[in-house]
């Protein structure tokens, strides 16, 4: 994937809840102009990829951006018993997490990728296939401004 997205911009920076069976926006701010970190790509392999991100994409539904996020199924504690150390994994965990969304002309929408599934956005109480980068106006931000003047 060659990374469309370069140099500072504005930015949506979203606030969601993710769980292994869907995500939400609870906070959203446009910043009139940031930088975001590179574009990952996924590794060429024919298996399944494993793992968590957020993927941007355009009027087509072509990766525009990605990037990692932690994955709501691999949360665990420590524990000590008998001389011992180990993870016990915890159950139906929701993380909160940021994603810095570059607003660039093509980026249309948002979705989330979980163990190679895309995973279905909730917005109230419907659930749809991803967020729409025109879904909210967004809010004020002490970095920039919403109408993303640079």
């Amino acid at each position: 994937m060659a990374q469309r997205v370069r140099g500072p911009g504005p930015v949506r920076r979203l606030r969601v809840l993710v769980s292994l069976t869907g995500w939400q926006v609870i906070e959203e701010r446009r910043v009139g102009r940031m930088n975001v970190s590179r574009s990952r790509d996924l590794p060429a392999s024919p298996r399944r990829t494993a793992g968590a991100w957020f993927e941007a994409l355009d009027a087509e539904g072509n990766v525009v951006y990605r990037r990692p996020i932690e994955h709501p199924g691999e949360r665990s504690v420590e524990l000590f018993e008998g001389g011992r150390i180990f993870r016990k994994p915890l159950p139906g965990q929701e993380v909160s997490v940021e994603f810095l969304v570059p607003e660039a002309e093509d980026v249309s929408s948002v979705r989330v990728v979980i163990d190679g599934k895309e995973i279905p956005y909730r917005h109230g109480k419907q659930r749809q296939a991803g967020y729409q980068m025109t879904d909210r106006p967004g809010k004020r931000s002490k970095r920039g401004s919403d109408d993303g003047n640079r």
